[in-house]
């Protein structure tokens, strides 16, 4: 238990710490922001304050809107990552997922951000939004993670990623008037989601359970909505239509990036490690 404690308070401070860096930054004067966002126009891989500013770009925001939203989102899904790993009793998978969000993915981000923006004429690039998708993105892996080791219940988690895959696709289509490609992707991204679950659910021993089963499928039942509302609800938060803006549909595709990220790209490396470890046991 005192193990769990100190995993605890070491999630609250780092959690504590970011938000206030956010805040903090957003309340800096604006020669201190331009210093740490990355200029399209004048960036160079040959300049070391650039490759430093890959990273602090992410943590500095335009406008009080564009920090409020992002901070939101982050107040909401990165707790429940922490403490679905924890009720699944990984947080292993946790620390393993911060170094991809925070030290791995930052950078890639911004050079794609810097490849297509500069093309534009765009001269800041800035903000959180790009890791609050990918913190999305990480919640049904997750989730999958959770169900495994606490219910033991297989719910394939590149299965059920992917269909969130689809329904992300879908529903930014949706909300830029896309529906020529958000309805399809929409409508096959649930039917992937309810065969996933389905075969997880007939595919589970119940009968193992005695009369705990039907409790047992309630809950299942349960988490498994409240996650997939939960998913929805902020992929909705994280594309307002005014995203558009200047960039048009290329801020959508980065922001877009970060969901993959972590929908797809951690969970196939999360697969690797798996089977890694049970080679070398």
């Amino acid at each position: 238990m005192s193990i769990l404690s100190r995993e605890r308070r070491h999630f609250v401070i780092m959690y504590l710490m970011i938000l206030l860096t956010l805040i903090s930054l957003h309340l800096a004067p604006f020669t201190l922001q331009e210093k740490l966002v990355m200029n399209y126009q004048e960036f160079s891989f040959s300049n070391p304050g650039d490759w430093i500013r890959l990273y602090t770009t992410h943590f500095v925001h335009v406008n009080f809107g564009h920090l409020l939203g992002n901070l939101i989102i982050f107040i909401v899904i990165f707790p429940t990552l922490y403490f679905l790993a924890e009720a699944g009793k990984d947080v292993g998978l946790f620390k393993r997922f911060l170094v991809f969000v925070f030290l791995i993915l930052p950078p890639i981000l911004s050079i794609v951000d810097l490849l297509v923006m500069r093309r534009y004429d765009l001269r800041y690039g800035m903000g959180f939004s790009g890791i609050d998708s990918a913190l999305i993105g990480a919640v049904p892996y997750f989730s999958s993670n959770m169900l495994s080791r606490k219910f033991n219940f297989k719910l394939p988690p590149l299965m059920f990623s992917n269909s969130f895959m689809l329904i992300t696709g879908g529903l930014i289509s949706i909300i830029y008037s896309i529906f020529v490609i958000g309805i399809p992707l929409l409508i096959g991204g649930i039917l992937l989601l309810v065969y996933t679950v389905s075969k997880a659910f007939r595919e589970y021993d119940w009968n193992s359970l005695g009369k705990e089963a039907q409790k047992r499928k309630v809950v299942i039942r349960n988490f498994i909505l409240a996650i997939s509302l939960l998913i929805v609800g902020a992929i909705w938060a994280a594309f307002p239509r005014n995203l558009l803006g200047e960039a048009g549909l290329v801020n959508i595709f980065i922001h877009y990036l970060g969901l993959v990220s972590t929908l797809y790209l951690f969970p196939v490396i999360e697969e690797l490690h798996t089977k890694n470890l049970i080679k070398r046991s």
